[in-house]
């Protein structure tokens, strides 16, 4: 069975960092039978939101977590300070996704409400023009489509939801590339039509 990604971004009810007791949950998670890798931090464009991704070898996996006898307990621990979090998951991902969430910092381009075809038709031209072009600082990325788990004091986004990540060397690096006459200038039209909507940020991850 194909490797299966976990996406969530949270709130916190107090503060602006993460009290120990959530730390110490995700390191629960991160260390969990099935998780071959975890990440975590701050959206550069806004501190107070955090993204976690992690990297299940299964969906098996991720169901055995959550019908294991200690699910509920770190559940209840994990949701206590959050103000808000969500959860989506992509079971086909297109290309070698250790490269973007690897990287010293990770483009996450959310769309919503795309086209049936928007993930074959669009998100992945852009993103073999874009990496065919070896822009400076990029180092690649994936796509894929998402299916929402659980959205908690947010709204739900409209489907189909789709995904790209990119993997770049600084936040300046991908703001460089960008503007009229540049190489994703040029290609950006592919994914500016057949989506409702798009979410961008950026986050420097750590692997825990």
């Amino acid at each position: 069975m194909s490797e299966l990604l976990e996406f969530s971004t949270i709130t916190l009810k107090e503060g602006s960092s993460p009290p120990q007791s959530l730390l110490n949950d995700l390191k629960t998670l991160a260390s969990t039978p099935g998780v071959i890798a975890f990440y975590f931090g701050p959206q550069l464009e806004n501190p107070t939101k955090y993204t976690w991704v992690a990297r299940w070898t299964s969906q098996a996996a991720l169901d055995d977590f959550h019908s294991s006898p200690g699910f509920a307990d770190w559940a209840a621990s994990y949701v206590a300070p959050l103000a808000t979090f969500t959860v989506l998951t992509c079971a086909a991902v297109h290309g070698d996704s250790t490269i973007p969430l690897e990287a010293p910092c990770t483009e996450f381009l959310f769309s919503y409400g795309a086209d049936d075809d928007y993930l074959d038709a669009r998100l992945d031209p852009f993103l073999k023009n874009v990496s065919d072009a070896k822009l400076p600082g990029m180092g690649g990325g994936i796509t894929g489509e998402l299916i929402p788990v659980n959205y908690v004091g947010v709204e739900q986004p409209e489907p189909k939801i789709a995904i790209l990540l990119l993997g770049w060397t600084s936040l300046a690096d991908h703001q460089a590339q960008r503007g009229e006459g540049k190489v994703i200038d040029k290609h950006i039209h592919y994914i500016r039509s057949g989506r409702k909507s798009v979410e961008l940020f950026h986050v420097t991850l750590q692997k825990l």
